[in-house]
């Protein structure tokens, strides 16, 4: 992981622990558990239709902590294209 790598915002609701997406704040992308990591997770905002990757690893208090990996800047040009 990046040193510029941002931790994001998790909700704690009577129904579980949710990460809740970076840009619009409203939408629900993931339920944590005690157990949950991951490396390279892609998870997609239904509401702003943003797509984040994310790194869950261990954290403080019994629940996994959350960071949005560094973001590359889009490619100009034709490399851009020939996915499309």
């Amino acid at each position: 992981m990046s040193g510029t790598a941002a931790q994001l915002v998790c909700k704690i609701t009577p129904g579980g622990t949710w990460v809740m997406c970076p840009v619009c704040r409203r939408g629900k992308l993931l339920k944590l558990t005690e157990n949950t990591r991951a490396q390279g997770l892609v998870l997609f905002c239904r509401n702003c239709k943003h797509e984040t990757v994310v790194e869950i690893g261990r954290g403080g208090s019994g629940l996994p902590r959350v960071w949005e990996e560094a973001r590359e800047e889009p490619l100009h040009g034709s490399a851009a294209r020939a996915c499309c």
